[in-house]
């Protein structure tokens, strides 16, 4: 049956606030940097590192400076090359999501292979005391990906585009091409949906055809502030709203695009916002 209904949810937050804010913090370390077919090349891989020690030192200090607290997506990966730059993280108070354990497209997996992927990245999460209760997809989700998650009885995912201002509970869907999508039975877990004008990549840190080589054209990074800034004031609007910034480490943390994050984080704060961490929101969930 073709269900059209979207069950969104509102978010309750102190009288004096706005808008819910999100800080969706992927940290990526030396994953991004493997090619299409698992290629590695020291040059690249070594941005793993400047992403490690340099960029993420300086977000917590951001972070730590205004009291603030995010949400960390490690990859599995990541956490096992990097577990005291991860200990870090979690000794700040930060929640840390399952990511994967490498940045793999889910839908190009079987089933099995997807939740074996998903075993080994959560291993890699509880080496470090960390039982994780939030996803967001290494790269493409898969049909497969919301079954596992309500398996192993997840909370939250934060990885569709159902909505821009809203949390909704996701429901997978059919593509026909002979008649419309259909819609299944609404999963019981809150999706806290992502946007590409609200991700810091696209803007700070985009990749051409070669994985090694960044483009060098990306945007000013006050574009990206600026835009954050715009769609809060305009999810301020209406109660109930959230903002779900996405961070990258490796970009944001890079030199002097800290400046720009650092006044975006002061002006949501004048503006009216409540900063939680996705497994808060979920608390506050109407």
């Amino acid at each position: 049956m073709i269900q059209t209904s979207q069950k969104i949810v509102k978010i309750r937050i102190p009288e004096d606030k706005k808008v819910a804010v999100v800080l969706s913090v992927i940290f990526s370390g030396s994953t991004i940097w493997t090619g299409p077919k698992g290629e590695v090349s020291q040059f690249s891989i070594s941005r793993g590192e400047h992403d490690a020690f340099v960029c993420v030192p300086r977000v917590l200090e951001a972070l730590k400076k205004r009291g603030i607290r995010g949400t960390f997506f490690i990859p599995g990966h990541t956490a096992d090359t990097f577990p005291e730059v991860c200990r870090e993280i979690i000794a700040d108070g930060h929640e840390i999501g399952h990511h994967g354990y490498m940045l793999t497209e889910l839908d190009s997996m079987t089933p099995e292979e997807e939740e074996n992927a998903f075993q080994k990245a959560l291993d890699s999460l509880q080496r470090l005391g960390v039982s994780p209760v939030g996803f967001r997809a290494p790269n493409e989700i898969s049909a497969h990906t919301l079954d596992i998650l309500e398996k192993y009885g997840f909370l939250y995912d934060s990885s569709l585009m159902g909505d821009d201002i809203h949390a909704y509970y996701p429901r997978p869907i059919t593509l026909h091409t002979d008649t419309g999508c259909e819609y299944g039975e609404a999963k019981n877990l809150l999706e806290i949906p992502v946007s590409f004008h609200q991700d810091d990549h696209p803007y700070l840190d985009t990749m051409g055809s070669d994985y090694a080589l960044p483009y060098f054209d990306c945007s000013p990074p006050q574009e990206f502030s600026d835009r954050c800034k715009d769609i809060f004031d305009y999810a301020s609007r209406s109660e109930g709203c959230i903002l779900n910034i996405t961070i990258h480490t490796a970009a944001t943390g890079n030199r002097p695009r800290m400046d720009a994050f650092e006044e975006l984080l002061d002006s949501l704060a004048e503006k009216g916002a409540c900063f939680m961490t996705c497994r808060e929101l979920v608390d506050a969930a109407i």
